[in-house]
């Protein structure tokens, strides 16, 4: 699991580049991690939101203006619930990709 979180969450474009969204040795390991199998999940917070986006999109993440496109699943971060609960166990069990 990666995370990151947005300095600048009104930007159009909350993770720019390598120094605000995914460095270099962040998308090496996840690609090593997803060649050998492993399960990726980058949980990106933009203000309240908070995206959960499987790591075969992270190349696609840096400069991203609509994160909810590559998104599996977006919580609201003030308010949790069980449908939201039971998302997050299925994305960590590799059950909702």
């Amino acid at each position: 699991m990666e995370l990151k979180d947005s300095r600048a969450p009104n930007s159009p474009i909350p993770f720019k580049n390598e120094v605000d969204g995914l460095h270099a040795t962040q998308l090496d390991w996840i690609g090593d991690e997803m060649r050998m199998g492993g399960l990726v999940w980058i949980v990106a917070r933009v203000g309240r939101l908070i995206y959960w986006i499987h790591g075969s999109k992270a190349s696609q993440f840096n400069g991203c203006s609509d994160l909810k496109s590559l998104a599996t699943y977006v919580l609201n971060g003030r308010f949790l619930n069980d449908r939201d609960t039971k998302a997050i166990r299925q994305m960590l069990a590799g059950e909702l990709l």
